[in-house]
């Protein structure tokens, strides 16, 4: 109580910057490549070219990507006991709601975990950078996937189901491979010279894929309004998960509030940390809500195949590896293209 009488409430935020430093082996922006640095965060960067154990160490050490990577590897251990959670409800295996929620989970498994490794350890290299990148962009695309998923067998509009689940599946897998390839596309053009189109190409796709998985969903508003008796209230759970992920993706592209700040919040409170954050609570907040909707007797009008599911990620997780591959020529030429401009560089300040 004599501590807290004795510093303005609003200066904690201030006294807990200034007490969290980043680890002695990280280095300034300047310090490492272009491709590395995130605007306006200055300092906290791992050093590049280390042996891997190098990377595995910061783990448990103090720099500017420490949150990201911790909010994702908690969210994918939440993923998992939300998914226990669900094995002492439904019968994963032969119980058709329990389907339901393994093709759901899978994808914000796969998308929270891949996170972590990217964000863990990408500054390996150049050429590594942009490889384990577009694994979490595959990542995210498998999130979005699994979101579809829930989307359709979960969540729907008894007619809108009728109509759009005989196609789905090959539509949720063309959505979530051509977003993975935009965003691929835009990270080898614009990651280096313009970020501001590459946010806009990657969050262009991301929204049209959002818009159309969420189709069954929207037409439960729709009749919520015309029939009598029926609240929207009775959709909070819904609106609540909408609500978090656009906040998400404005925590994405604004790069808020280091741009106000340059240097202040390069190892706690910038934009990707808190975005990360968000995302972990909206996992959790989408795991409440397909449980909702279960219980309330949503999903008893849809048919799953856990089969038919299972073959679709395969699939899609095929097509991006290949696609990946495809890429190799390209994530090649740019890794080496940037790797000898940083060097140049470096040789003439000194």
């Amino acid at each position: 109580m004599m501590f807290i009488s004795s510093v303005k409430l609003g200066e904690l935020p201030s006294r807990i910057l200034s007490i969290i430093q980043p680890h002695r082996s990280t280095v300034e922006a300047r310090h490492v490549p272009p491709a590395f640095r995130e605007p306006f965060i200055l300092t906290g960067y791992r050093r590049p070219n280390q042996p891997w154990s190098y990377y595995w160490k910061t783990l448990f050490h103090v720099h500017n990507e420490s949150l990201n990577v911790w909010s994702h590897l908690l969210a994918t251990l939440l993923i998992l006991k939300h998914v226990w959670s669900f094995s002492q409800t439904f019968d994963l295996i032969e119980d058709k709601y329990g389907w339901s929620l393994v093709g759901f989970s899978l994808g914000c498994f796969f998308g929270t975990l891949f996170s972590a490794i990217a964000h863990q350890f990408h500054s390996k290299s150049v050429w590594w950078h942009y490889v384990l990148f577009m694994i979490d962009y595959g990542g995210v695309t498998l999130y979005t996937f699994g979101t579809g998923i829930g989307c359709m067998y979960i969540c729907s509009q008894r007619y809108m189901y009728t109509i759009m689940e005989p196609v789905f599946l090959p539509l949720n897998v063309f959505f979530s491979w051509f977003t993975f390839y935009v965003c691929c596309i835009a990270k080898l053009k614009c990651a280096s010279t313009n970020n501001g189109t590459r946010y806009v190409f990657m969050l262009a796709a991301l929204l049209v894929y959002a818009l159309v998985i969420s189709i069954p969903i929207f037409a439960r508003y729709s009749e919520c309004m015309t029939t009598p008796g029926c609240s929207l209230a009775s959709l909070n759970h819904l609106t609540t998960c909408f609500l978090l992920l656009a906040i998400c993706a404005i925590l994405f592209s604004c790069h808020t509030p280091e741009r106000l700040s340059p240097g202040r919040f390069d190892l706690v409170g910038h934009g990707h940390s808190l975005f990360h954050l968000l995302c972990l609570v909206t996992v959790s907040m989408q795991m409440e809500g397909v449980r909702v909707d279960i219980k309330a007797g949503a999903a008893a009008h849809t048919n799953p195949s856990l089969g038919n599911i299972l073959t679709a990620y395969a699939v899609l997780m095929s097509a991006e590896v290949l696609t990946l591959v495809s890429l190799r020529g390209d994530i090649a030429a740019k890794a080496k293209t940037e790797t000898l401009h940083w060097f140049k560089t470096r040789t003439k300040c000194r």
